[in-house]
Protein backbone atom coordinates (compact mmCIF):
# COMPACT_ATOMS: atom_id res chain seq x y z
CA UNK A 1 0.00 0.00 0.00
CA UNK A 2 1.25 3.48 -1.37
CA UNK A 3 -0.33 6.75 -0.07
CA UNK A 4 0.86 9.89 0.52
CA UNK A 5 -0.89 12.87 2.68
CA UNK A 6 -1.01 16.39 1.63
CA UNK A 7 -2.70 19.78 3.37
CA UNK A 8 -5.10 20.48 1.03
CA UNK A 9 -6.66 23.55 2.99
CA UNK A 10 -7.56 25.64 -0.34
CA UNK A 11 -10.38 23.25 -1.02
CA UNK A 12 -12.96 24.96 0.67
CA UNK A 13 -12.12 27.82 -0.94
CA UNK A 14 -12.38 26.28 -4.29
CA UNK A 15 -15.94 25.08 -3.68
CA UNK A 16 -16.51 28.48 -2.66
CA UNK A 17 -15.52 30.00 -5.80
CA UNK A 18 -17.21 26.93 -7.96
CA UNK A 19 -20.55 27.35 -6.01
CA UNK A 20 -20.73 23.94 -4.72
CA UNK A 21 -22.25 22.17 -2.24
CA UNK A 22 -20.53 19.64 0.26
CA UNK A 23 -23.09 17.06 1.51
CA UNK A 24 -22.82 15.16 4.78
CA UNK A 25 -22.94 12.02 2.57
CA UNK A 26 -20.27 10.63 0.61
CA UNK A 27 -19.45 12.79 -2.14
CA UNK A 28 -17.83 12.22 -5.29
CA UNK A 29 -15.50 14.71 -6.68
CA UNK A 30 -14.35 15.51 -10.35
CA UNK A 31 -10.81 14.21 -11.72
CA UNK A 32 -10.12 17.55 -12.70
CA UNK A 33 -11.10 19.88 -9.63
CA UNK A 34 -7.66 21.44 -9.22
CA UNK A 35 -7.75 22.70 -12.58
CA UNK A 36 -11.18 24.11 -13.26
CA UNK A 37 -12.81 27.80 -13.31
CA UNK A 38 -16.69 26.60 -13.51
CA UNK A 39 -18.13 23.81 -12.21
CA UNK A 40 -19.25 23.24 -15.75
CA UNK A 41 -16.10 22.14 -16.88
CA UNK A 42 -16.56 19.09 -14.51
CA UNK A 43 -15.13 15.76 -15.30
CA UNK A 44 -15.79 12.52 -13.35
CA UNK A 45 -13.88 9.24 -13.84
CA UNK A 46 -15.94 6.99 -15.54
CA UNK A 47 -15.88 4.11 -12.65
CA UNK A 48 -18.22 6.52 -10.64
CA UNK A 49 -21.57 5.00 -12.59
CA UNK A 50 -20.08 0.98 -10.99
CA UNK A 51 -19.57 2.18 -7.88
CA UNK A 52 -22.67 4.72 -7.51
CA UNK A 53 -24.90 1.39 -8.30
CA UNK A 54 -23.11 -0.68 -5.47
CA UNK A 55 -22.70 1.58 -2.88
CA UNK A 56 -26.72 1.96 -3.88
CA UNK A 57 -27.02 -1.52 -3.09
CA UNK A 58 -25.25 -1.50 0.29
CA UNK A 59 -27.53 1.36 1.37
CA UNK A 60 -24.57 4.06 1.10
CA UNK A 61 -25.92 7.56 0.03
CA UNK A 62 -23.77 9.33 -2.92
CA UNK A 63 -23.65 12.60 -3.92
CA UNK A 64 -21.82 14.98 -6.77
CA UNK A 65 -21.10 18.62 -5.14
CA UNK A 66 -23.00 20.40 -7.98
CA UNK A 67 -26.04 19.36 -9.71
CA UNK A 68 -25.27 19.71 -12.84
CA UNK A 69 -25.03 16.65 -15.00
CA UNK A 70 -21.78 14.74 -14.53
CA UNK A 71 -19.57 13.98 -17.82
CA UNK A 72 -17.18 11.34 -17.58
CA UNK A 73 -13.90 10.30 -18.62
CA UNK A 74 -12.51 6.12 -19.77
CA UNK A 75 -9.25 5.36 -19.17
CA UNK A 76 -7.99 2.70 -20.96
CA UNK A 77 -5.32 1.23 -18.57
CA UNK A 78 -4.45 -2.13 -16.82
CA UNK A 79 -4.76 0.18 -13.76
CA UNK A 80 -8.07 1.45 -12.28
CA UNK A 81 -8.67 4.18 -11.64
CA UNK A 82 -10.83 5.38 -8.90
CA UNK A 83 -12.92 8.64 -8.70
CA UNK A 84 -12.09 10.96 -6.15
CA UNK A 85 -14.44 10.81 -2.61
CA UNK A 86 -14.83 13.58 -0.20
CA UNK A 87 -15.40 12.64 3.35
CA UNK A 88 -17.25 15.19 5.51
CA UNK A 89 -16.12 16.13 9.12
CA UNK A 90 -19.30 14.73 9.79
CA UNK A 91 -18.82 11.24 8.97
CA UNK A 92 -15.01 11.43 9.82
CA UNK A 93 -16.52 12.38 13.48
CA UNK A 94 -19.86 10.72 13.83
CA UNK A 95 -19.79 7.96 11.33
CA UNK A 96 -16.53 6.62 10.42
CA UNK A 97 -17.89 2.91 10.23
CA UNK A 98 -19.24 4.10 6.78
CA UNK A 99 -15.69 4.56 5.86
CA UNK A 100 -14.85 1.16 6.81
CA UNK A 101 -17.54 -0.27 5.06
CA UNK A 102 -17.35 2.10 1.64
CA UNK A 103 -13.27 1.19 1.48
CA UNK A 104 -14.18 -2.50 1.84
CA UNK A 105 -16.95 -2.43 -0.47
CA UNK A 106 -14.19 -1.26 -3.07
CA UNK A 107 -11.78 -3.13 -2.22
CA UNK A 108 -13.95 -6.17 -3.07
CA UNK A 109 -15.34 -4.83 -5.85
CA UNK A 110 -11.65 -3.92 -7.76
CA UNK A 111 -10.53 -7.52 -6.57
CA UNK A 112 -13.17 -9.22 -8.43
CA UNK A 113 -12.41 -6.92 -11.37
CA UNK A 114 -9.22 -8.11 -11.29
CA UNK A 115 -9.86 -11.72 -11.08
CA UNK A 116 -7.53 -14.02 -13.88
CA UNK A 117 -5.67 -11.00 -14.53
CA UNK A 118 -1.89 -12.34 -14.74
CA UNK A 119 -0.07 -9.14 -14.40
CA UNK A 120 -0.14 -7.28 -10.97
CA UNK A 121 -2.47 -4.24 -11.38
CA UNK A 122 -3.22 -1.20 -9.18
CA UNK A 123 -5.72 0.66 -7.63
CA UNK A 124 -5.36 4.61 -7.78
CA UNK A 125 -7.94 7.25 -6.21
CA UNK A 126 -7.77 10.32 -4.33
CA UNK A 127 -9.67 10.99 -1.07
CA UNK A 128 -10.05 14.38 0.35
CA UNK A 129 -10.72 14.23 4.22
CA UNK A 130 -12.43 17.76 6.05
CA UNK A 131 -10.83 17.28 9.46
CA UNK A 132 -12.13 20.73 10.96
CA UNK A 133 -15.41 21.94 10.05
CA UNK A 134 -14.92 24.25 6.82
CA UNK A 135 -11.45 25.12 7.25
CA UNK A 136 -8.65 22.30 7.73
CA UNK A 137 -8.54 20.08 4.62
CA UNK A 138 -5.69 16.87 3.66
CA UNK A 139 -5.86 15.06 0.51
CA UNK A 140 -4.89 11.20 0.39
CA UNK A 141 -3.38 9.98 -2.50
CA UNK A 142 -3.47 6.07 -3.05
CA UNK A 143 -1.89 3.89 -5.19
CA UNK A 144 -1.54 0.25 -4.89
CA UNK A 145 -3.61 -3.12 -4.74
CA UNK A 146 -6.96 -3.40 -3.83
CA UNK A 147 -6.83 -5.24 -0.29
CA UNK A 148 -4.49 -2.18 0.69
CA UNK A 149 -7.52 0.31 0.38
CA UNK A 150 -9.14 -1.95 3.36
CA UNK A 151 -6.21 -0.42 5.56
CA UNK A 152 -6.56 3.03 4.27
CA UNK A 153 -9.49 3.51 7.05
CA UNK A 154 -7.25 3.41 9.69
CA UNK A 155 -5.57 6.48 7.69
CA UNK A 156 -8.74 8.30 7.84
CA UNK A 157 -9.26 7.84 10.75
CA UNK A 158 -6.32 9.08 12.54
CA UNK A 159 -6.75 12.38 11.03
CA UNK A 160 -9.47 13.05 13.53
Amino acid sequence: MSYTILEFDNFGKKIDELNCILPNSLTFLPENFDEVKSSNEFIYADSITDIKKIFRLKNIQTEFVNNSLPRYRAKRNADWFGPAFFISFSILTENDQLITLALNILSNYITDLFKGSFTAKKAKLEIIVEITKNKEFRKITYEGNPEGLKDLDKVIKSLK
